[in-house]
């Protein structure tokens, strides 16, 4: 949401648009409708302390204006950007509510524009029917994201790795970071993961990296021999994304995104 009442605050302590547009991470054109729009309605700093930002969104449109005057949001372009990695519904409101003040119009609250989006989604039929059973599969992979650590001592930046395993019918997830992708870290993982949910699935489904699949083809199939014994241990069966069926890969992909998302 936009900080209506620092935007005002830092004006009024005689701070650059162009200083608070960065400051509160909105653009310069919200803090200077913002603004126009305070003075308009003499809401002047120093505010009262009862008065928080949904508050002065509320002094600033207020709800008598019909929803006529409300700007729209493009939902099929929200809903591509969705598709990407990283963004999320709610940075999709921030931007929108960033455009609509900026053009002069009221933006819709935040559950009012979800409740729109899911209608939408909805009547375009935005949705895929994934067949699964409660406890059956668990989706492990790498997450495409790094982050990263720094050394107190020596100020050196690690990077660390992030796995991510998912049970598929509830999206469920337990995510841990290592320095390392290798086979030690993938083992470790799994047996946290295992430990985290309170038992196993029947079916561990990853990816065809290394550390978990040697080869996956039509007519064969080579399990990493130290995964393969951690999957007897625990009672689990490998099987990996089949390479010549994209739709496996895309489900899988799907539960991953639903896990960024929430």
């Amino acid at each position: 949401m936009v900080r209506y009442r620092e935007i005002l605050r830092l004006r009024a302590c005689g701070v650059s648009v162009r200083n608070i547009a960065y400051s509160c991470e909105c653009s310069n054109s919200t803090v200077q409708h913002v603004c126009r729009k305070a003075e308009a309605r003499g809401l002047l700093w120093p505010l009262p302390e009862e008065i928080d930002d949904k508050e002065i969104y509320r002094i600033l449109f207020p709800r008598e204006r019909s929803d006529t005057y409300k700007a729209e949001p493009d939902f099929e372009r929200i809903n591509k950007e969705l598709l990407k990695k990283g963004v999320t519904l709610s940075l999709c409101w921030s931007e929108y509510c960033e455009s609509t003040i900026a053009n002069g119009k009221e933006p819709y609250q935040y559950s009012t524009f979800c409740r729109h989006y899911h209608a939408w989604a909805k009547a375009n039929r935005v949705t895929m029917h994934i067949e699964r059973r409660p406890a059956e599969q668990m989706v492990v992979d790498w997450a495409g994201t790094t982050m990263e650590t720094v050394d107190r001592d020596t100020g050196e930046i690690n990077k660390v790795y992030i796995f991510v395993a998912t049970l598929a019918y509830s999206s469920y997830s337990y995510a841990e970071g290592f320095y390392s992708m290798n086979q030690e870290s993938w083992l470790t993982a799994h047996i946290n993961a295992f430990e985290h949910f309170g038992g196993t699935t029947p079916l561990l489904i990853p990816d065809n990296l290394k550390t978990g699949v040697i080869k996956n083809s039509h007519n064969e199939l080579i399990v990493n021999e130290s995964y393969r014994r951690l999957a007897e241990y625990y009672s689990c069966a490998v099987l990996p994304t089949r390479v010549r069926k994209p739709r496996d890969y895309l489900q899988n992909q799907v539960i991953f995104n639903l896990h960024e998302n929430a």
